[in-house]
């Protein structure tokens, strides 16, 4: 079978969840013995050159992309908000994309499938149809308006939350309508799986959360600095830096008076200056670094501090992968089957957080046994091979019932 895979940035580097998600599923369906050919815009604020794709990596999946500016531009903003059209949508209608995409359509062998992943690939369903009988797959790494809902609850300014309101509203009204024009649904976590179903009832769907390749080594899994947090996440991602500062402001200062021991390292692409400029007793900051899988592995808890977001947190499961204690909010773990104090640790508040990283840190018992825990339940339900499996053969139905 031969799948074209659409997405709205390139997915190398796997930065951050969304591209690691992308990619895996890519892998995974090119492991399976599909060709896979993923077309993706290049964005300015992702930029990365095609031909700087590891070779190993273009020998597996055939990668083309289309270079398009889709940085938030005020003017643009204020029409889109005028005319009420979704602005997050707009950014993403591209004619050079489009055009891009229909020599694909032309001059290239046949599809068996496309899948489009994220809303933003959804107004080109119709170019899709127009040269094509293929099924159309649409993966939803998450509720979009959801994201934009939590970002408007937390916000204090009564413009800015009022803006965030109506872009909410404005996604909303496109998630409630564009995933219908697709042929199935491929939800990355049950809970967003039920909001599609009530959504579209007709559409067959699949959930497929995103896959793990990299597992720690059983053995060596408790090897490490008990005392040693760390935090990693894009930090131009507003939920990340959203709660990073929380953790830093709220937590951190109580916690190091109670243990001046302990250590926190921070890591991850586009840190704020405001950030970088900041000075903290016991905190560390590393911008992006080379391999996040290496940066986990030296420490011994992972915190993730979320407040609003949307989807299945991937660096989380990357961290359970790799055998670490997580601590993380309700919203941190939506979309994942995880037991407090059996799988990680759960926290929402200042005080619940730090006596959470106190636990793991003076606990060896507790610590063991969550890590354990963690890294079985990465590789029972995420191993990316075990659950692509199963989407080969969603594929192949799809296409046999048209």
């Amino acid at each position: 079978m031969r799948i074209l895979q659409l997405s709205n940035k390139l997915p190398y580097p796997p930065r951050d969840g969304g591209a690691l998600a992308t990619l895996n599923m890519a892998l995974g369906l090119a492991d399976a013995g599909l060709r896979v050919h993923n077309h993706a815009m290049n964005t300015s604020r992702h930029f990365f050159p095609v031909s700087s794709i590891p070779e190993n990596l273009r020998q597996k999946i055939h990668f083309s992309a289309t270079p398009v500016d889709t940085d938030i531009k005020p003017l643009p903003a204020l029409l889109a908000l005028l005319k009420n059209e979704s602005y997050n949508l707009v950014r993403f209608q591209k004619r050079e994309f489009e055009t891009d995409l229909k020599n694909i359509l032309k001059t290239e062998e046949a599809f068996d499938a496309f899948i489009l992943e994220g809303l933003y690939l959804c107004p080109y369903i119709p170019l899709l149809r127009k040269h094509s009988r293929a099924p159309i797959l649409f993966r939803a790494h998450n509720i979009e308006h959801r994201i934009w809902e939590r970002r408007a609850d937390h916000e204090k300014s009564a413009v800015k939350k009022w803006y965030l309101k109506k872009l909410a509203g404005q996604l909303k009204a496109a998630e409630e309508k564009l995933p219908g024009l697709a042929d199935a649904i491929i939800p990355i976590s049950p809970i967003d799986a039920e909001w599609f179903s009530q959504k579209f009832p007709d559409k067959t769907q699949f959930v497929y959360p995103a896959g793990i390749t990299r597992f720690a080594n059983r053995d060596n899994i408790n090897k490490v600095n008990r005392k040693s947090l760390c935090f990693i996440g894009a930090l131009d991602w507003y939920p990340n830096i959203e709660g990073l500062n929380w953790f830093l402001e709220k937590v951190w200062p109580d916690l190091i008076e109670k243990d001046p021991e302990i250590t926190l390292h921070v890591a991850g692409r586009n840190m704020p200056d405001s950030l970088k400029k900041r000075s903290f007793t016991g905190v560390s900051f590393y911008g992006e670094v080379p391999d996040s899988k290496e940066f986990i592995q030296d420490h011994h808890v992972v915190i993730a501090p979320l407040f609003s977001g949307s989807g299945m947190r991937v660096k989380i499961v990357e961290a359970m992968a790799l055998g670490k204690a997580v601590i993380t909010t309700d919203v941190g773990r939506e979309g994942l089957a995880l037991t407090p104090e059996e799988h990680f640790m759960l926290a929402n508040t200042p005080e619940t957080f730090a006596d959470a990283i106190l636990k793991l840190t003076q606990n060896d018992d507790l610590g063991e046994k969550i890590r354990l825990n963690a890294w079985l339940f990465a590789r029972d339900n995420f191993h990316l091979h075990t659950i692509t499996e199963g989407l080969v053969l969603f594929i192949q139905n799809q296409k046999l019932s048209l």
